[in-house]
């Protein structure tokens, strides 16, 4: 559907860019979630195993 609108409206290069970092900001993010996570899990683990 998006597509559809783009192709109709005239692709300046602000829309292009702001296409650009929506479509990197998905993967990126994702990508920083899943790395937080496992830093909190590594953190979280040396945590239980301290107080033992």
């Amino acid at each position: 559907m998006a597509g559809f609108f783009y192709q109709r409206a005239k692709p300046n290069t602000a829309n292009w860019i702001a296409a650009c970092v929506n479509l990197l900001s998905l993967p990126i993010g994702t990508a920083l979630g899943i790395y937080s996570l496992l830093k909190l899990n590594n953190y979280l683990k040396e945590l239980q195993e301290s107080q033992q």
